[in-house]
């Protein structure tokens, strides 16, 4: 009768099976958090992020149209303020 793959691994990692099986548990969490959380970006794409973050483009007129309509609601958004005289 052939061991289990589970089991075989553990015997070859030298652990017992809960401490391998806790293991690939954890890995496996951490692997689904790492595809949900972080963002891949090409070389191309790193580089056009970089380039927005450094040169951002000026505000749009839209831009402007809402914020005015949020601050004549009695919206603070003076975190805006920087933004809209640039």
């Amino acid at each position: 009768m052939m061991d289990s793959p589970n089991k075989h691994a553990a015997g070859i990692q030298g652990r017992t099976m809960t401490d391998f099986m806790v293991s690939a548990a954890r890995d496996a969490a951490m692997h689904a958090i790492e595809q949900a959380e972080v963002i891949r970006l090409s070389l191309t794409d790193q580089k056009r992020f970089t380039e927005a973050l450094l040169s951002p483009p000026r505000p749009s007129a839209a831009f402007y149209r809402h914020y005015e309509f949020i601050e004549l609601a009695g919206y603070s958004l003076k975190f805006f303020l920087p933004l809209a005289t640039v």
